[in-house]
């Protein structure tokens, strides 16, 4: 909508359809957990969501955030090593 390339029913209707692809498809994760990992490394919570989601599932977290790459080298890994 910003650039002028959606018309706001359109981009009401999308954003529709995606959170019917969403239902049951969310997780709720303890804030103190992502608050610490925000505080002990300097990310931002928004980021340590993700890091505490793929932590409390065990998975890997692909992603192309040099920080996140750095900070959990653990958990973060980037999509070119991850399809290696």
């Amino acid at each position: 909508m910003r650039k002028g390339l959606l018309e706001l029913t359109t981009a009401y209707q999308i954003q529709g359809q995606a959170e019917k692809l969403l239902t049951s498809n969310e997780y709720e994760l303890d804030s103190l957990s992502v608050l610490v990992l925000a505080e002990e490394t300097g990310c931002s919570a928004y980021d340590c969501e993700f890091v505490a989601l793929a932590q409390r599932f065990d998975i890997p977290l692909v992603t192309s955030d040099k920080k996140l790459l750095s900070v959990f080298p653990e958990q973060a890994i980037a999509p070119k090593a991850f399809i290696s």
